[in-house]
């Protein structure tokens, strides 16, 4: 049997997979008592095709795509990058973060191995992040990918403990979807309402709701299923830098969807 990753590993522990289960459970049974069993199906078959997308910018797709590099940088590559010129406004994202991954993780071995994503039912991800939605290539991604119940960053700074929240392999995400979104289902609801159930675009990066994806390893434009833009909403500048984006796509046989 091959070696899991260390994600993975924790996510398919018996204690949190008995965690998830009981809630998915419970999460049935509500939905029964409130007549809303079917339409809880109804998600579980849908989440079943659901995928992972993170959105960037056009800028930092074509650096890192475009420019040659290949390698797609974690949050912790670019923070080494940064000049911090002031205080940290609401969120210091510089030790949240990292202390965040150490919970997740259970200690600070793999730091700077995570990417991160969200699970989207229809391909379309969170704006505020970027003007690009990329969606990862299942194949590449679902034996070292786990799913957390939602942004762990601001649930590490609110409970400082993970010790309440589902997390899940990827291949068990559909329980986790389903226990967390399960009390907003009614019998009146139908598939097209699902998407923006379980992510929810708010205000901004805080307001925003989703089932976090955690990718462990390497990612290059291989990882890539595909990447969409609204072209129609990039500035002169950035259409020249989507241009060289969407030709190296292209070469690399990665689908390219603009809206």
């Amino acid at each position: 049997m091959p070696q899991l990753f260390p994600n993975v590993q924790l996510a398919e522990q018996d204690e949190e997979r008995q965690k998830l289960i009981g809630r998915h459970e419970r999460a049935k049974e509500e939905c029964r008592q409130r007549g809303s069993e079917e339409v809880l199906a109804e998600f579980e078959r849908v989440c079943e095709k659901s995928v992972a997308v993170f959105n960037c910018t056009t800028l930092k797709l074509f650096r890192e795509i475009a420019g040659g590099t290949d390698l797609f940088e974690t949050y912790h590559d670019l923070e080494r990058l940064r000049i911090r010129s002031e205080r940290p406004s609401r969120h210091d994202w510089q030790k949240l973060r990292p202390q965040a991954e150490i919970e997740l993780l259970g200690g600070d071995q793999h730091l700077d191995k995570l990417h991160y994503a969200a699970v989207s039912l229809d391909g379309i991800g969170l704006d505020s992040y970027g003007d690009c939605t990329v969606t990862l290539s299942e194949e590449m991604i679902s034996h070292r990918a786990s799913c957390f119940e939602g942004n762990s960053a601001l649930i590490y700074e609110e409970k400082h403990d993970f010790s309440e929240c589902l997390r899940s392999s990827w291949r068990e995400r559909t329980k986790l979807c389903a226990a967390k979104i399960a009390g907003r289902l009614d019998k009146s609801m139908t598939s097209v309402d699902f998407p923006g159930m379980l992510l929810r675009k708010g205000a901004n990066q805080d307001d925003d709701e989703f089932v976090e994806v955690h990718a462990f390893g390497t990612m290059t434009a291989q990882t890539f299923e595909s990447v969409a833009v609204d072209s129609s909403k990039l500035s002169r500048e950035k259409k020249i830098l989507w241009k060289a984006v969407r030709e190296k796509l292209a070469k690399n046989e990665i689908k390219v969807l603009e809206r």
